[in-house]
């Protein structure tokens, strides 16, 4: 099991897959976001938060290494003592991007429909 938590060689291990995701997912929801205001179906929207999603599960393992309490989250801590700051952030980054592309998707999603309701009456 440990052999399979080595850690890292370096910061860019880590974000490689989360930071594609939110680069894709977010690129993806621009599209269908500007295509749903010009008045057509905001398909590309849905698939970037899908891609977004992806990213944050991609993320969370390493992240749940890092702030976990079972004896692989402390055994994985363990090996990176002594690696950087860097490190650790990127662990923190990897799962907390994406999450927060989440949410600034769906904030948005609302306060669209909050504006086409409003229009409509």
């Amino acid at each position: 099991m440990l052999l399979a938590m080595l850690p890292p060689a370096s910061w860019v291990d880590v974000l490689l897959l989360p930071g594609l995701a939110c680069l894709f997912g977010a690129l993806a929801f621009i599209l269908g976001l500007r295509t749903q205001l010009q008045g057509g179906k905001p398909y590309w929207k849905y698939v970037g938060l899908l891609i977004l999603i992806l990213g944050a599960y991609a993320g969370f393992g390493p992240f749940y290494n890092v702030v976990g309490g079972s004896f692989e989250a402390i055994a994985y801590k363990d090996l990176l003592r002594g690696r950087g700051q860097k490190i650790m952030i990127a662990h923190w980054a990897g799962f907390w991007l994406p999450v927060s592309l989440i949410l600034i998707g769906l904030l948005s999603e609302f306060a669209i429909r909050r504006r086409t309701d409003r229009s409509e009456f």
